[in-house]
């Protein structure tokens, strides 16, 4: 090998970079000798720098003299055109291919980002979209870069047709496609837009639909797609071979799996069915979550057929290999900020150290998501090692803002001005307790509220809910609601008993102290005050203090998916309230509050929902419910279309005549103050709709419906007599008194707290009653 030596290194062609630039390339300066192939080398490591166009490297002598011409630098960027690419994107992805201000400018690299932007505007059909570089030179070998892109229309497809179909029509197999979609017979609300993506999933579909009824043999020959002259429309061809029917002859299966659930309960197509693919893949799904209860994570399933073209049968062999047994070493969580991990770890069934079951992890996803606190449960499982039989698993979890105040001023033509605030703090410091407060002013009432929740009270499965209200209620000159005083304050203490994921059931105690003042003598009032024992007088007001203990006893089912905008699942609670010996009034309650909700189409876009609310109360002996605990209906939670709490019997009142010989006379007067009932009945029944208008990012967020809602609230003990019918007042106990309303509903939970709005035209109503259509609420989340 020849070697020479050189004392001096000589570069020429520079602008932009430094002579230190090229000597740190240098490697072999710490030789005494170099050789040609060193000089290669380095040539070579230059280029890789990226930096230069061209190398020439010349000897003279003991001299080295480099010769380089070196790329643009890019000086700045500028990007016209794009209206359905986020400029951000652009940017990143002109980083990820080095086209960076202040780095020199690779051709290469431009026409790999420019296909790679033709390949985005294909995916999204725009396929006529033009992107054009400009580059303006500038001093000091820099360069302005301009990116102009022109984007085209999507292309429309205007029409489909497909060869070689004899057992299905046309419009039922581009229904089955799914390419053209229509909404009432009107394609208004869809465009029948090209996308490559979409026309292949079309395709798949086309072929999972025959070879799932019986069609193995099913081929699709080919395909044209032909554009119309202005480029605007798209024409589709398909060519298929449908093929016949075949049977499936016999089925094996082949795998050591022992269990009682042993693998053949899952097989659910049996001999002479009709060959069915999605019926075949669905028992290979269930094969694999049997199979992951045990510990097998990765089972192997391999399906063989062997088809009998003559008889037109198949015979169907499953090959099944478990693979290896894992047991989980490690839980753990990622993203949880607020929640501490003992919340987390006591939500979840999967433990650490033992077999791996995937019906213990989904159980852990699902008690996640139903507290309410985190907007995205996720499990990924980690391998420790391919040579070691265990995993970790990863919960990561997206936290939502689980605190949030209402602030409302209003007025109304019932209290006046109306203010209230309410303050709620869900997984309070991170472990899952909830604290609320709430409070309402106004000239007829102050009323506040504490609560308190430990979902982990003592031991797991134990909850206890603690709450103090006070309720001052005050009077006033026409007045819709009950003409009295009254300060009440309750102190309550429930524990509810977890039995598992579904089912659990309350105990609690608690203490209720009324004071009522200057009563008005009315029928409803006065025929409780008899039946606890008071002397009455028809002229004069009554004043009235009870101490109360009570018990409540309550059972919930809850399955619902979660619990903010719930897509199916229901959710039934039966509460029971009875007062125990101590008290000054003995009577009992019963309320069945039912949620149900029901996907009508496969995709879970349009859900049927019900609700139903139940109540029921009764005096115990000869004593009556007392009737400041009624039942009222009307507003944006009950009766849509109806005033708040207006709907129910109306109090009426004594008017006394006349005194003589000490005997009182009276008549009835009829008003409209709202006295409530005893029992009462609510359905709220919900057509909610898709999101046809709304991007796809808003729609977990965003929920509206059409709705009907009834109900009736009743007074069983009513008794309607002559006297009555003659002052014309209603009875009370009558059904006919029920209410019905219909419209339209929109909820948002929008970036400043959850807004509903509810438009509804009453249906059925009493000439007494007090309605308000539009009716809205609005909060705050933080």
């Amino acid at each position: 090998m020849n070697t020479f030596s050189i004392k001096n290194i000589y570069v020429h062609g520079l602008k932009n970079f430094t002579f230190h630039n090229i000597i740190s390339e240098a490697f072999f300066l710490k030789k005494k000798k170099i050789s040609n192939e060193d000089i290669s080398n380095f040539i070579k490591l230059l280029y890789h720098t990226g930096n230069f166009n061209k190398i020439k490297v010349f000897r003279d002598k003991y001299d080295l003299i480099i010769k380089v011409k070196e790329k643009p630098i890019i000086s700045s960027i500028c990007v016209t055109g794009n209206k359905f690419i986020n400029y951000k994107l652009l940017k990143n992805s002109m980083y990820l291919h080095n086209i960076i201000i202040g780095r020199p400018l690779d051709c290469f690299s431009l026409l790999t980002f420019e296909k790679t932007l033709n390949n985005f505007y294909n995916k999204i059909g725009r396929y006529k979209t033009k992107i054009k570089f400009f580059i303006t030179p500038l001093d000091n070998n820099k360069i302005d870069l301009k990116l102009i892109i022109i984007e085209s229309n999507l292309i429309n497809i205007k029409r489909i047709n497909i060869l070689g179909n004899n057992n299905y029509s046309l419009k039922y197999l581009i229904y089955v496609c799914g390419i053209k979609k229509s909404f009432l017979g009107f394609d208004l609300f869809y465009k029948n837009n090209y996308k490559k993506e979409n026309f292949m999933i079309a395709l798949q579909k086309l072929h999972d639909f025959y070879l799932s009824h019986g069609y193995i043999c099913f081929k699709i020959n080919s395909t044209q797609l032909n554009l119309s002259r202005n480029n605007k429309n798209i024409y589709i061809t398909i060519n298929i071979h449908e093929g016949e029917k075949y049977k499936i002859s016999n089925i094996f299966i082949n795998n050591d799996f022992e269990h009682p659930c042993n693998l053949n309960n899952l097989i659910s197509i049996k001999i002479n069915d009709i060959y069915n693919f999605s019926k075949i893949m669905s028992i290979v799904v269930n094969i694999k979550k049997l199979l992951s209860r045990f510990g097998y994570i990765n089972p192997f399933i391999d399906i063989k057929t062997k088809i009998n073209y003559k008889n037109k049968t198949v015979k169907l062999y499953f090959n099944i290999d478990n693979g290896k047994r894992f047991y989980v070493e490690r839980i753990s969580f990622t993203g949880n900020f607020i929640s501490r991990d003992s919340m987390l770890r006591s939500e979840i069934k999967q433990m650490e150290n033992s077999l791996f079951n995937i019906d213990l992890i989904n159980v852990g996803i699902s008690n996640l998501e139903r507290t309410g606190y985190f907007k995205n449960v996720n499990v990924y499982i980690k391998n420790l090692s391919s040579s070691k039989n265990k995993v970790n698993v990863v919960y990561k979890i997206q936290e939502l803002n689980t605190g949030s105040f209402n602030i409302g001023v209003g007025y109304n033509h019932d209290g006046g001005v109306n203010f209230k605030f309410s303050l709620n703090k869900n997984n309070w410091l991170g472990v899952g307790d909830n604290l609320s407060l709430s409070i309402i002013k106004n000239n007829r009432q102050n009323y506040g509220k504490l609560e308190f929740t430990s979902l982990h009270f003592i031991i797991d499965r134990i909850n206890l809910s603690s709450n103090i209200i006070y309720n001052n209620s005050i009077p006033e000159d026409n007045l819709y609601f009950f003409n009295y005083f009254k300060k009440s304050y309750l102190f309550n203490n429930i524990l509810n008993f977890n039995l598992n994921n579904q089912n659990s059931f309350g105990l609690g105690l608690g203490y209720t102290y009324d004071n009522l003042l200057n009563i008005k003598p009315q029928v409803v009032v006065w025929r409780y005050l008899k039946s606890i024992g008071k002397k009455l007088n028809y002229l004069h007001k009554q004043n009235l203090i009870s101490n109360d203990f009570i018990f409540d006893y309550n059972f919930i089912f809850d399955n619902l998916n979660k619990q903010v905008y719930p897509i199916f699942g229901s959710y039934n609670k039966l509460d029971t309230k009875i007062t125990i010996p101590g008290s000054k009034n003995n009577y009992f309650q019963i309320v069945f509050d039912s949620y149900k909700y029901l996907p009508i189409d496969k995709y879970f876009k349009w859900i049927l929902s019900n609700h139903i609310f139940l109540g029921y109360g009764h005096g115990i002996g000869k004593k009556e419910i007392p009737f400041y605990q009624n039942f009222y209906a009307g507003g944006v939670d009950t009766i849509r279309g109806f005033v708040y709490n207006d709907v129910g019997p109306k109090a009426v009142y004594y008017k006394p005549l006349f005194k003589n010989n000490g005997s009182n006379k009276y008549s009835f007067l009829k008003s409209n103050d709202v006295i409530g009932g005893n029992s009462i009945i609510v359905t709220n029944t919900e057509l909610i709709l898709p999101n046809f208008f709304i991007s796809n990012n808003y729609t977990r967020n965003i929920r509206y419906s059409l709705f009907l809602d009834s109900g009736i609230v009743l007074d069983t003990n009513w008794d309607n007599t002559n006297n009555f019918y003659l002052s014309g007042i209603p009875d009370y106990s009558d059904l006919y008194n029920i209410r019905i309303s219909s419209g339209i509903s929109f909820k948002w939970i929008s970036p400043i707290g959850p807004l509903t709005f509810s438009y509804a035209i009453p249906i059925k109503t009493s000439l007494m009653d007090k309605l308000e259509k539009f009716q809205f609420s609005m909060g705050k989340i933080w």
